[in-house]
């Protein structure tokens, strides 16, 4: 059985870490990379989901970018802070 190269995405939203490490954990078994994705206030939280991630399932943190998207709210120009955080399986 071969193992596929392509490279999942988790979007962090609203739901609890933990959904988002099971996921993580899901598409990891599947992919040898996982971007966590998430803007605005999520970020924090996918910090959180790439942390626990790496400390229980012994992956690693390949690369963490940083960005700002130029978004509307209401008319009005805002800028979002956005992040993604590449996952990689540990060394075994």
């Amino acid at each position: 059985m071969t193992k596929k190269t392509e490279e999942k995405i988790v979007f962090v939203g609203k739901k609890n870490v933990s959904n988002y490490i099971v996921a993580v954990m899901t598409m990891s078994k599947d992919s040898d990379k996982v971007h966590v994705k998430a803007r605005g206030s999520t970020t924090s939280k996918a910090l959180d989901v790439a942390v626990r991630a790496k400390k229980m399932y012994d992956m690693e943190i390949e690369r963490i970018d940083l960005d700002t998207e130029v978004m509307e709210n209401k008319g009005v120009p805002v800028n979002v802070t956005t992040v993604d955080i590449v996952l990689t399986k540990g060394k075994v």
